[in-house]
């Protein structure tokens, strides 16, 4: 029912074959029960009673009303998912009732053989301020959530499904009067959420805003509007859950635990103010706008005619985004959204997709960024995806953390290594396959079995990007210049190249731009073979001091990659 239904609805329609099991306190009605508005069942309750000679209060037909309408809204929506192509079971049960749980979880794998994901969407509220709740009352809100959630996480101890979603509320992190309770138990199942994130992984729990339908009163929704939060329309709040359970869960990208939905005073600026931001980068020149759920979008279209370092990076005469253009990208998003804060890290990089551009065509693409409702002292943490398509699948995914100040001191670098340098005119000649806007490294001056040392210098904006006139945040030229050399490092020792599919962390140290000598130290990780695993420090060459750090590089090897080399345009 309500918002749930709108969720299942739109995982339905992306996946039709799905088979759902529905439990719920509400019966379905009856095929042959009477059907009406509210108005015309009480009416025909009040026929009935009076027909059968039955003595009954106002508030007796009230309450047999709305289960009446309850069992409605149940058996429409079932029909409504069967309609979609969805196998649908409907169990009135009670999942608070944990015998009754654990019987029905067994006869579903005896049946079915395995549970694929779990929606805990049960909710009630019954809102009074603290001196007036009764105990019964605050039971029956907070065990609601958290008996049911006791229930379920021991009977999937030894199999837990591939993924969970808990539906929880800002109420839980940022509190609303009357709503203690509601509050109390929500702001515990995302604490839950983290517990078990680090137990089963792909568990998420969705902090909606009030919705334009669902369980939010009219009296709940004025009040979260006087403090500047706009409920989410029922479309995009059923997508955004779609797009981060299937496209992110389902591909095995990493993201936040807790995800906050609903503009708000969590996203750290009015829809006025996050309308009119204006960006100082070279890939977000223009303004960032609000999107579904309260999500910051940076919407663009990269152009070869523009964006004209995409055509010195192609694989097979096809022109990719780089990795490093990628997590600019979505690095100066995230300054851009959120322009008091100091950007400190890109974390969990992740290559999803890739991004292609055949026959050398424009292409429409659209960074969402979402901050995290829990972050330490000082800090906060956004999560950033870059999508494309009907659905928003998203190719890349990173997050970014920020500080309020500059906190986070250079590390130290690994001493130099000594080894044989390298010629990288030749090695951009015949084992690379980057075009002149990303040569970059003048020279490698050390290489061995441990990794290399390289000289290089920044890139140029104006270069990459016609009439870019901002700055860089990290630099993408020399942010690939990491994989670059890691590919050289791969062919000299196993003859084979190496591709990123993700960088653990991508840190900047220090103030303003990267000066004009740049040192890299690359180290290859234990085993050094497939995948490829490496870390890289770059440092300014005159004062020594650390500028940019990349840890847990990944990179994907293989000698038939081999062919790429010597094809830069």
């Amino acid at each position: 029912r309500g918002i749930t239904l709108a969720c299942l609805q739109e995982f339905v329609n992306r996946q039709p074959r799905t088979t759902l099991v529905l439990l719920g306190r509400s019966a379905p009605a009856a095929v042959d029960a009477p059907e009406g508005t509210a108005t015309e069942l009480r009416q025909h309750s009040i026929a009935e009673a009076r027909r059968r000679g039955d003595r009954v209060t106002p508030r007796e037909i009230d309450t047999r009303v709305s289960r009446q309408l309850a069992a409605l809204e149940v058996r429409a929506g079932i029909a409504q998912l069967e309609a979609a192509g969805a196998t649908v079971e409907y169990h009135s049960l009670d999942a608070r009732d944990g015998a009754a749980l654990r019987a029905l979880i067994a006869d579903l794998r005896a049946r079915h053989r395995r549970i694929d994901g779990i929606v805990h969407a049960a909710g009630v509220i019954e809102d009074k301020l603290i001196i007036d709740k009764t105990p019964a009352s605050f039971a029956r809100v907070v065990g609601t959530k958290l008996d049911t959630l006791g229930h379920l996480v021991p009977l999937f101890a030894d199999a837990p499904p591939r993924w969970v979603s808990l539906f929880t509320s800002v109420a839980g992190r940022y509190g609303n009067r009357g709503q203690s309770d509601y509050a109390c138990a929500n702001e515990a199942m995302n604490r839950w959420a983290w517990v078990l994130s680090r137990e089963w992984g792909a568990v998420r729990a969705f902090n909606w805003g009030p919705w334009d339908a669902g369980m939010a009163s009219e009296a709940v929704r004025a009040r979260f509007r006087e403090r500047g939060i706009v409920p989410i329309p029922v479309s995009s709040g059923a997508s955004a859950f779609v797009d981060e359970m299937v496209v992110a869960v389902e591909r095995g990208a990493p993201g936040a635990v807790e995800l906050v939905f609903g503009a708000g005073p969590w996203t750290a600026m009015s829809p006025a103010a996050a309308q009119a931001t204006r960006a100082t980068g070279v890939l977000v020149p223009g303004e960032l706008d609000l999107g579904a759920g309260g999500a910051l979008q940076c919407r663009r279209t990269l152009d070869l005619g523009r964006e004209r370092f995409l055509h010195d990076h192609r694989l097979d005469g096809v022109p990719v985004m780089p990795a490093a253009g990628a997590t600019e990208w979505m690095a100066e998003v995230a300054v851009a959204g959120w322009p008091d804060w100091q950007l400190q890290e890109m974390v969990d990089v992740q290559v999803l997709s890739g991004i292609a551009f055949p026959e050398d065509a424009p292409r429409e693409l659209t960074v969402v960024a979402r901050s995290s409702s829990h972050s330490g002292p000082g800090e906060q943490w956004v999560t950033l995806d870059i999508r494309s398509g009907r659905n928003a699948r998203a190719l890349y995914r990173a997050r970014a953390r920020l500080t309020s100040t500059n906190v986070d001191a250079p590390p130290d670098a690994p001493p130099p290594l000594q080894g044989e340098a390298l010629d990288m005119t030749a090695a951009y000649a015949s084992k690379l396959f980057h075009g002149p806007l990303f040569q970059l490294v003048d020279r490698v001056t050390a290489m061995g079995p441990a990794g290399l040392d390289a000289d290089l210098h920044p890139s140029d904006p104006a270069a990459w990007v016609d009439g870019a006139t901002g700055a860089w945040v990290l630099d993408p030229g020399v942010v690939d210049c990491v994989p670059q050399l890691a590919i050289v490092w791969s062919r000299m020792t196993h003859d084979t190249t190496v591709l990123p599919s993700s960088f653990g962390r991508v840190a900047r140290f220090g103030a303003g731009p990267l000066p004009a000598r740049l040192n890299v130290r690359l180290r290859v990780r234990e085993g050094g073979g497939n995948p490829l695993r490496y870390d890289a420090w770059i440092l300014d060459a005159d004062s020594g001091a650390v500028r940019l750090l990349m840890q847990d590089c990944v990179g994907t090897a293989s000698a038939a990659l081999n062919r790429l080399a010597g094809q830069a345009s």
